[in-house]
């Protein structure tokens, strides 16, 4: 909006707008928006001019503001930073007449006039003081068209972000139905070692606890390194499109007493 691209080009200009001095010149409904805008980028209040000062006080009260009469706004040129003027008028509300020698009081240290009207607000022969810029409309375009194209860009970086990381949650849930036969697997791995090792200690008769450390860390590491390679192998292939074969013949070989597979899952693969 045309609200938001002046408080934009603003802050672009000073960087931070916290411990700027900013009056708005009109209270309607345009005039309101950049007031909230401006508080939402660190302006803290903001002095309110308006034809009709109940309006400006009213709206002042709004953003903890001050309202200042439409009389005596050009004063506040002398100590404001930035002035964004929508209103209705038809003719220059701030001019020579009223400004010029306000605004060279201030020698020199700028101000910022943003004319946000149609018809225009402000005078533009009070460019010719140093340190007074004035921006209209037409300036707002190019704020409009950097931050169009700033969002463009945001979005389309986030895409390829999202695209990413659908396709590892899909490559994730594809490999899924290999997870009941890694840990039938290990299962029974883990049940014939224990087996194994109750036959050999049976036979070994009264041995002391260190050899039955070494027994048992001997049998997790011989089980270990046995499946190692088929569960790693088993969880490579879980992406290709015949990945579940792999899974079957696994199962075969180990005998493993699985459930049948997901069908949906194996689908997909």
């Amino acid at each position: 909006s045309v609200s938001y691209a002046a408080v934009e080009l603003a802050r672009n200009i000073f960087g931070s707008l916290n411990d700027k001095t900013v009056m708005v010149i009109g209270a309607g409904e345009m005039s309101e928006l950049t007031t909230k805008y401006l508080m939402q980028n660190g302006v803290s209040s903001v002095i309110v001019s308006n034809r009709s000062y109940e309006k400006a006080v009213k709206m002042a009260e709004d953003f903890n503001g001050r309202a200042v009469k439409f009389d005596k706004l050009a004063t506040e040129l002398l100590t404001t930073d930035i002035v964004i003027s929508c209103t209705a008028a038809t003719h220059y509300v701030i001019r020579p007449s009223n400004s010029w020698g306000i605004l060279q009081k201030r020698k020199g240290k700028d101000i910022i006039l943003i004319d946000i009207a149609v018809p225009r607000d402000i005078d533009p022969a009070l460019q010719e003081i140093r340190g007074v810029n004035i921006y209209d409309i037409d300036d707002l375009e190019n704020v409009v068209d950097a931050n169009y194209f700033a969002r463009r860009k945001a979005a389309s970086a986030a895409k390829g972000i999202i695209d990413l990381e659908i396709e590892k949650f899909n490559e994730w849930l594809g490999t899924l139905y290999v997870v009941p036969v890694i840990s039938a697997i290990k299962q029974k791995g883990e049940l014939i070692k224990q087996q194994e090792m109750r036959r050999a200690f049976n036979k070994l008769g009264n041995i002391s606890e260190h050899e039955i450390k070494v027994i048992s860390s001997m049998a997790n590491s011989i089980v270990n390194q046995l499946l190692h390679f088929p569960v790693v192998t088993l969880k490579e292939m879980a992406t290709c499109n015949d990945g579940h074969l792999y899974a079957e013949v696994l199962k075969d070989l180990f005998a493993l007493e699985v459930g049948e597979f997901n069908e949906e899952i194996k689908t997909r693969n």
